[in-house]
């Protein structure tokens, strides 16, 4: 039996580009390990979208999750643009810029690896991103260059991203960034496999994906000072 937990998110309607957007806030009391906006699909309902916040919570990090493909799929202008009323929900919070991390599947994927390149957060996560081949023709010629360390993860067995795809992302992106990036490919699944399906491989895909995930941001988001290590801080100033 599962004894767990579960925190039901709240919902608020934020205006992103003069449109409104639904979002789901949950939001975490005391002193939260960091901020993640969270982009991922509920076309097919809220459930997975509050799993993964849940799962976020249980790390210490309050979230916002938000379809970008609520109205069918935007320009990626429109997209960035919501992910900007996103972080700068967290900043009315008091989150600064390197306590927030971005985490993205499918088009938010997309959207997460684009974000990176034109925001300095803690940290960017791209699930099985979108449209990988044309972000590569931007990135190869140094056209952009990631500000947000990132980390990619995709399926071998997905068409919409080869392998040979795969590989010279990972190449134009290294090459034209100063921050650090990693990529993660996992053989014998497709694009989907942190569903988290019932075969072996692809519920072994599943579960290193997350792991991974939460392991960059502990690593590079960085935490907000409990009051006591705020008055340390401080004390030590006035000391000097």
């Amino acid at each position: 039996m599962d004894c767990a937990v579960r925190i039901q998110p709240n919902f608020v309607v934020l205006e992103s580009d003069g449109c409104p957007m639904r979002v789901a806030t949950l939001l975490l009391g005391g002193v939260p390990r960091g901020a993640i906006v969270l982009l991922r699909s509920a076309a097919t309902g809220w459930t997975d979208v509050f799993e993964a916040m849940n799962g976020l919570a249980e790390h210490g990090y309050e979230s916002v999750a938000a379809d970008l493909g609520a109205d069918g799929v935007p320009g990626d202008d429109d997209a960035l643009r919501s992910v900007a009323v996103l972080v700068e929900l967290f900043g009315r919070r008091g989150w600064t810029g390197e306590q927030v991390g971005l985490v993205g599947y499918g088009y938010g994927g997309r959207i997460a690896l684009l974000a990176a390149a034109t925001t300095t957060l803690g940290a960017a996560v791209s699930v099985d991103p979108d449209g990988v081949a044309d972000i590569v023709a931007r990135f190869a010629p140094g056209d952009l260059a990631l500000c947000t360390p990132w980390l990619g993860m995709f399926g071998w067995e997905e068409p919409a991203t080869p392998v040979p795809v795969v590989s010279r992302l990972g190449h134009a992106v290294a090459n034209s960034s100063s921050v650090f990036t990693q990529l993660v490919s996992y053989p014998g699944v497709a694009g989907h496999f942190y569903q988290d399906a019932r075969e072996a491989v692809a519920h072994a895909a599943a579960f290193d994906s997350w792991q991974r995930i939460v392991e960059w941001l502990d690593a590079r988001v960085v935490p907000r000072p409990t009051p006591l290590a705020e008055a340390w801080r401080l004390r030590q100033l006035v000391g000097r």
